[in-house]
């Protein structure tokens, strides 16, 4: 797990063309802060986090609480003159699970744009190289709306992962691979249930983005805002429907075991109900006293012997006929 601890944190101007510049940060923070556009990002576990938002950069303290919470769903909201989103981005670190999704604060006005987050996200890393290569956003709305597309883009990759993996679940469902198929298809479904958790309030946190009336939004950003949430809705669709499919092979497999109870039931019953004739008649004919059917014919035997075979051709046949 990629953590930011020993990164400082980083405060670019942007200069409303696309591109930006990375200033010191003693003296973008002791001095004076730019007087254009800026970006500030930084760690939001760090001890003085809470502390530098509300002393330096004047957040409301309401809004930096909520910045540096431990646990945050993702949501939008208005917070004063700034807007505050937090959302989840795939975590794509190198032997980490995509579903373990990392939180991204943000709080963005007409002119500052502040990110926090713990762990590296690849989006961010992307802005970074955007904005020092001149092909950045060019104002805050902008940013705002780009680095939500990058992060929207990701889950796509992830999403198909999830889709081979269950199509590899039903092909060896058919195949009766059932012992593979009851070890891997725990850990599709939680993994499902775990991106869900979060794109669901995420989806509903850009639907309401895209309907605010901000005056640094653009109907052009707006536009792009709305599309990005349209396209999360159809991510939330494809795991609903990745989530039903390993549902159906969940049911096939308990159908399959029930079958398997129904047939050995079977068995037993059909053994019992032979035996337990045949027992009682044996019982009777070994009973030592006078008076039993057939002791003088030499032919008594092999007709009883052909009456339990009968009996139990008969009451198989018969089993066979209930149990289909």
């Amino acid at each position: 797990m990629t953590r930011e601890e020993d990164q400082p944190p980083e405060i670019r101007a942007l200069d409303g063309k696309g591109g930006g510049t990375l200033l010191a940060w003693d003296k973008a923070v002791c001095e004076e802060l730019p007087k254009s556009m800026f970006w500030l990002h930084l760690d939001w576990d760090t001890p003085l986090a809470h502390q530098l938002l509300v002393e330096t950069f004047g957040v409301d303290p309401v809004a930096a609480e909520a910045l540096v919470e431990e646990d945050t769903r993702p949501r939008s909201l208005a917070a004063g003159a700034d807007e505050m989103v937090i959302l989840r981005g795939v975590n794509l670190t190198p032997g980490a699970e995509p579903e373990d999704m990392i939180s991204l604060r943000m709080l963005v006005n007409e002119r500052r744009v502040i990110t926090l987050t713990r762990r590296a996200l690849r989006s961010i890393a992307e802005m970074k190289q955007d904005i020092d290569g001149g092909q950045g956003p060019v104002s805050t709305g902008d940013f705002m709306a780009t680095l939500i597309e990058k992060m929207v883009e990701r889950v796509a990759p992830v999403l198909a992962q999830l889709e081979d993996a269950i199509d590899e679940e039903e092909d060896d469902l058919v195949e009766g691979k059932l012992s593979h198929v009851e070890s891997t298809l725990v850990g599709v479904r939680g993994r499902i249930i775990k991106l869900r958790r979060y794109l669901a309030p995420q989806r509903e946190a850009l639907v309401r983005l895209s309907h605010e009336k901000l005056g640094w939004i653009s109907p052009e950003e707006r536009a792009r805002l709305a599309e990005t949430a349209n396209q999360l809705t159809r991510n939330i669709e494809d795991l609903d429907e990745f989530r039903e499919r390993a549902q159906v092979i969940q049911e096939e497999i308990g159908l399959y075991y029930n079958r398997r109870l129904t047939r050995s039931t079977f068995v037993i019953t059909m053994a019992a109900s032979v035996l337990v004739p045949l027992n009682l008649v044996a019982g009777l004919f070994g009973m030592n006293v006078g008076g039993i059917p057939g002791k003088d014919s030499p032919f008594a035997f092999w007709v009883i012997a052909a009456l339990f075979i009968a009996l139990g051709v008969f009451v198989y046949l018969w089993g066979r006929r209930r149990i289909d």
